[in-house]
């Protein structure tokens, strides 16, 4: 091994230096046998050879007074250097903030994202040696992120069959940008539902051809074809409409979009614009005057109203109408007391007018809030449109005929999609209750269920084959032609006699997951079980496309990016709506956690459930002259989202 150099020596000693060096003068060179004390009037030979355990004893024991003030003074030392060393650390941390708040001012960045959890995560796993990497290695970084994503997807979503395809679109034309984002529903074997964003795919045009490439381009990225797509859902745009007439796959008209047009065309209203102008003038006055802002929100605090105060929402806010009027109905006692904001102010004896329009849209919203979620199924659209329809009729006024006839021809739409009756008929929820289907009849839904029975195709193409083996004789081909013929003509009728009987005895309760439903019952049917995964793989909206892109707005607005180019941009945003789905997953999961630890609690059942309940528990011939029990609001039981049968994944 290398020898130290005299330096290191010279450093190591004086670092490890005993303090009786701080009295004696220590000899270089070799040590002598003794030292003399230096002390006057002690001159005490004292034996040393190298070691200092002799001289220690002697200040300890002869000169006590001046070893104690030593050591004292040493102390003081110490700490003054520590204070330093802090002082010099404090320093330091205050310079990293400055630098870390010049760098949000100068690149334009949030100050909310200082809590971004890839920033905190990126903080966490930083090493010491870290290298800031440059534009092009985060540009890689980013490009290699979404090729993994897709990469990752094409094996989850491999032999994925009777899926359901949600998309939307989002433009920008001054921006030259026309985006579709793609989503995949599907149920796997285990009866497990996914949704998984696939990609955000550009568009040349607006026309269906253009739309028809850039989705089926997606699917092929993944390995999946649009035959084998069961269903489109997206919300009315003309040209998702003809592209799912193209491939002649169903069509599912997003239930939120939906019921925010009967939203959107109750606002036309005289009566109702008429109130809707000064709220949402409030709302972006208070935008704007942060002042009269604060002062509103003061009075507020000091009235003990907790109401938030009304903001200015985009018109494509789903319930924007309800939202904006009701934070203005809350909050009008305080409003009152502002004087600068009186001219937003609406006289109170009109105020039960705007208080009768927030109660009428209430249970709209509330569907909204219900329909939205990944974990709704379609089967659940039409009973929520029965019910909203069921709580208007029961107001006796204009207003409440004029939004009846709103919810009507919106009804009139969702009653042509045959496929929303046959989820219904196979969620134990809605099976066989009249009410539901009411003009049509279960028989009629019944035969509708027979386009998804996918084996009897199957068993028509064997039968046409001309190539196919003959049978032996003349008795065995008619048995099996006859056979064959009574499977394909009530097999299916067959399990739905006995699934209905089943019904009538032993249904399973409403929270019950249904897809859990049908995962028990495998070894009872062999078909319904198969067409249930396929049409309740379906959520009832395309909720998450409309997410993907409220995302991606932030991104798009901002200018200092218009160099992007489209794949960047495509990347960048997928990359983003990755760490956006990671962090509602990890969400998801703490909630799973906690709620195992605590014990089952019964709520109050809302009014649909009552609805749901009652219907279910009573024979078809005597739901006409059920009375229906008025509640409180509609609200969402959360073990729906946290059933193991219906996974949301990345």
């Amino acid at each position: 091994m290398p020898r130290k150099s005299s330096v290191a020596k010279t450093r190591a000693k004086r670092k490890n230096a005993s303090d009786v060096w701080l009295i004696f003068e220590q000899p270089p060179g070799k040590p002598p046998a003794r030292l003399l004390c230096p002390i006057p009037k002690c001159n005490m030979s004292l034996s040393y050879g190298g070691t200092t355990s002799a001289l220690k004893t002697h200040c300890e024991t002869k000169h006590a007074e001046i070893w104690n003030k030593l050591g004292e003074e040493k102390e003081e030392r110490k700490i003054i250097e520590h204070l330093q060393h802090e002082t010099s650390s404090s320093e330091n941390a205050a310079a990293a903030e400055r630098h870390l708040a010049n760098w949000f001012a100068t690149s334009l960045i949030p100050f909310r994202a200082v809590a971004n959890p890839s920033f905190l995560k990126f903080l966490q796993s930083k090493p010491i040696a870290f290298q800031v990497p440059g534009p092009a290695r985060l540009k890689h970084l980013i490009d290699v992120q979404a090729a993994e994503h897709m990469e990752k997807v094409k094996v989850k979503l491999n032999g994925a069959a009777n899926f359901t395809l949600l998309t939307d679109g989002y433009s920008k034309l001054r921006r030259g940008l026309h985006f579709y984002a793609v989503h995949v529903a599907y149920v796997d074997h285990r009866f497990h539902r996914h949704i998984k964003f696939i990609s955000l795919e550009t568009v040349d045009s607006g026309s269906t051809e253009a739309i028809g490439a850039a989705v089926t381009n997606v699917l092929e990225k993944i390995g999946l074809r649009m035959s084998d797509c069961s269903m489109i859902t997206a919300d009315g745009a003309s040209p998702l409409v003809k592209l799912a007439d193209v491939h002649g796959t169903d069509k599912h008209h997003c239930s939120c979009h939906m019921l925010n047009l009967i939203i959107a065309e109750f606002a036309k209203l005289a009566q109702v614009r008429k109130y809707y102008e000064p709220a949402q003038g409030l709302a972006t006055h208070l935008a704007k005057n942060r002042e009269h802002k604060r002062c509103l929100q003061q009075i507020a605090v000091g009235m003990n109203i907790t109401a938030a105060l009304p903001l200015p929402l985009p018109a494509t806010r789903w319930a924007a109408l309800h939202i904006t009027l009701k934070s203005y109905v809350d909050i009008y006692d305080a409003l009152k007391n502002v004087a600068p904001l009186k001219l937003f102010l609406i006289q109170s004896n009109k105020m039960d007018t705007m208080r009768e329009i927030v109660d009428l849209l209430e249970p709209i919203h509330d569907a909204i809030l219900l329909l939205e979620r990944d974990s709704s199924f379609i089967s659940e659209t039409i009973p929520n449109i029965v019910w909203i329809l069921h709580k208007t009729r029961s107001v006796d006024s204009g207003l409440a005929r004029q939004l009846a006839k709103c919810i009507e021809k919106r009804f009139e739409q969702a009653r042509s999609t045959k496929r929303l009756y046959c989820s219904m008929l196979l969620d134990h929820r809605y099976a066989y209750v009249a009410k539901w289907v009411e003009p049509y009849s279960w028989t009629d839904v019944e035969t509708w269920l027979e386009k998804y029975d996918r084996e009897d195709d199957g068993a028509a193409s064997d039968e046409g084959d001309e190539n196919a083996i003959q049978p032996e004789d003349f008795d065995t081909f008619a048995s099996q032609q006859s056979g064959a013929k009574m499977d394909r003509a009530h097999g299916l009728r067959a399990e739905l006699a006995r699934y209905k009987a089943h019904l009538s005895t032993n249904r399973p309760s409403r929270e019950t997951n249904v897809l859990r439903f049908w995962r028990s019952q495998i070894d009872n049917y062999s078909k319904l079980p198969v067409i249930a995964a396929e049409l309740l793989a379906s959520p009832a909206s395309s909720s998450c496309s409309e997410r993907t892109f409220s995302r991606c707005t932030d991104f798009i607005r901002q200018t200092k990016r218009n160099r992007a180019t489209l794949d960047t941009m495509n990347a960048t945003l997928t990359v983003t709506e990755n760490c956006k789905k990671e962090e509602n997953d990890a969400k998801t999961e703490e909630l799973m956690e906690s709620d195992e630890g605590e014990e089952e609690e019964f709520c109050e059942e809302d009014m649909l459930s009552r609805m749901v309940r009652m219907e279910s528990e009573n024979s078809p011939e005597d739901m006409a002259e059920e009375e229906l029990i008025p509640d409180a609001d509609l609200e969402h039981d959360s073990e729906d989202i946290m059933d193991d049968a219906d996974v949301q994944e990345e």
